[in-house]
């Protein structure tokens, strides 16, 4: 009788877990109230007609049993009460989840906790638990909250913006600020990575470089083409049969073909041309006739008086057509062409005497066509990034130069201002300016003399920038004192003979073999003590635009280019002796 009772609980309780009702719980309260007092009364009826030793086995037996239950509700009590979650289950359940599975989750074990698989979770609305473990005990729903308590942690809690419902544990989550920006980045269709580009340029692994082994289709391994132990007895064996004359191959017996009587009878005609016909080589066709043969030919392509005469006295061969365009009214007024018998005979005597050849064309690939460039990779090392910038000058800069012990670095810009940096540290150490664009800059290749060639529009100006060892700036000043001119030249060569022709007109063809080279002067300390105390030494002026000076590697000569000089266009010069030619 206890036993079925307590049958009759466990079923309530069990019923009550999948219901989630308060209602039945209640109602299977009553119904055990109801059927305790049915069950005292079949036990009075019971133990009237038992006897005295019956009672007291059936007695024994109601209190082993009823000590059992008690015993076994006592350890459901407390494995229910080792569960820490806020809403207590109003009875419990035989298999209930002994541990806290939101108090002992990890990050590694996030998504095997709940292992009710991809439904839908509208399933367990009705139920006090979301889910099982992985050993099949219920998981528990956290506590619900209320519209105002819901309000107040808007209110007061400063993550709950970024707070979010797990269905699966029904937890909130905050999110981190990855977890924000993955959201943000996904809500305006980006993509989820930040570095991740998504228009990288494409490289073209099939024709981008020409490799020696392919990307796909790579070449068998050499085991492939080794036969194995199975094939190579096979093939000894055969090999041994043939040497020993007991394996023939058998005769080949050729089938006559059936007489058809429906055959094509040129279907062979292909196959019966002499090679002589093969080797022909057609006419070549004569060229048609253009618009200078028609008999009302335009305007343009009838000869003028002197055109008629120059045709007259060129060579039957040089000339262009063998003909004079005529024009008439109309067709009937052509007469006969007097050369039609002369042209036909020309043209077959050339196809009589003048063999045809046969030239194969020539098949190029279009790699052979572009030239063979190093890679990138071979040409290293060479400037890829930059190392150091030089800032000061406020105009384009148009020419710079180094100096040969690599110390210092002159440059110039379009208003005239030039300036001599020191390359290791950047600094500027002389700024000088001149009246005129800068156009070249060149050093002097001895590194004794600290020289510097400057040109601007039709001048050029030797410099003594003073910077560098003491020696060499010693060296320079006693250079420069030391130049004494033979005789201030004003070159012009007519004849061989040397004069003044400053008023000729430079521009003319006639008079270009006596045209006025170039002019030097010393500058002097006190006369123009503007330009000696910029460094300026020596100045040579010239009648045409300089665009180029370069310095013969001794320092001595240098050369400069004049692309408007006509025959001086090229002028070299001495420094030491202060001449050009």
């Amino acid at each position: 009788m206890n036993h079925r009772k307590n049958l009759k609980r466990k079923a309530s309780y069990d019923q009550f877990d999948d219901a989630n009702k308060k209602e039945d719980h209640d109602r299977i309260v009553a119904e055990d109230s109801h059927d305790d007092d049915d069950d005292e009364e079949f036990e009075e009826s019971d133990d009237a007609d038992e006897d005295e030793g019956d009672e007291t086995d059936s007695s024994f037996d109601d209190a082993k049993s009823s000590d059992n239950n008690e015993s076994c509700f006592e350890d459901i009590d407390a494995n229910a009460q080792k569960i820490s979650n806020d809403i207590e289950p109003t009875s419990a359940s035989f298999n209930m989840a002994t541990v806290d599975e939101y108090q002992y989750d990890s990050s590694d074990e996030e998504d095997v906790l709940n292992t009710i698989g991809n439904i839908p979770f509208e399933w367990y609305k009705d139920y006090m638990h979301v889910g099982y473990d992985v050993d099949g005990r219920k998981i528990l729903k956290p506590p619900k909250e209320d519209q105002l308590q819901e309000f107040l942690k808007q209110m007061e809690d400063p993550n709950y913006w970024r707070t979010i419902k797990d269905n699966l544990t029904e937890q909130n989550v905050v999110l981190d600020d990855n977890e924000i920006d993955l959201v943000k980045r996904l809500r305006a269709s980006k993509c989820p990575v930040a570095n991740y580009n998504p228009y990288e340029d494409f490289i073209d692994f099939f024709s981008y470089e020409k490799m020696i082994h392919p990307i796909q289709n790579r070449p068998e391994p050499k085991a492939a083409f080794i036969p194995s132990l199975s094939e190579k007895r096979i093939v000894s064996k055969l090999v041994n049969a043939i040497k020993k004359s007991r394996l023939k191959p058998k005769p080949r017996i050729k089938k006559r073909e059936k007489f058809s009587f429906n055959y094509d009878l040129w279907e062979n005609n292909g196959n019966t041309a002499s090679k002589r016909l093969e080797r022909y080589i057609a006419a070549p066709k004569p060229q048609p006739p253009g618009h200078e043969e028609s008999y009302n030919p335009p305007p343009e392509y009838l000869f003028t008086d002197e055109e008629k005469k120059e045709w007259m006295e060129q060579e039957p061969e040089d000339r262009k057509i063998n003909f004079i365009p005529q024009k008439f009214a109309s067709l009937r007024q052509v007469p006969a062409y007097s050369n039609f018998i002369r042209e036909r005979f020309e043209r077959s005597l050339d196809l009589y005497l003048c063999p045809r050849i046969r030239k194969n064309r020539i098949n190029v690939r279009a790699d052979d066509l572009i030239p063979q460039l190093p890679k990138p990779s071979d040409l290293r090392p060479f400037p890829s990034s930059q190392s150091i910038l030089y800032e000061g000058h406020d105009n384009n800069v148009l020419c710079c130069s180094v100096e040969p012990a690599g110390q210092f670095i002159a440059s110039g810009d379009c208003e005239g201002v030039l300036k001599i940096w020191e390359i290791m540290t950047g600094r500027c150490f002389k700024t000088l300016q001149f009246i005129g664009s800068i156009d070249c800059l060149c050093w002097c290749p001895d590194s004794r003399k600290s020289i510097l060639a400057m040109i601007i529009d039709k001048k050029i100006y030797m410099l003594n920038i003073q910077q560098g060892s003491k020696q060499s700036i010693k060296f320079t000043d006693e250079y420069f004192d030391g130049i004494q001119p033979e005789e201030e030249i004003q070159d012009t060569v007519d004849n061989g003979d040397i004069k003044d022709n400053d008023d000729e007109d430079l521009n003319d063809p006639e008079s270009s073999s006596s045209k006025f080279i170039c002019t030097w002067h010393k500058t002097d300390r006190i006369a123009d003590a503007q330009n000696w105390n910029k460094g300026v030494r020596i100045i040579i002026e010239n009648k045409f635009e300089i665009k180029q000076i370069v310095w013969h590697q001794a320092g001595e000569y240098f050369s400069t280019v004049m692309p408007n000089g006509n025959n001086k266009s090229i002028i070299i010069h001495h420094l030491t002796k202060m001449k050009s030619q």
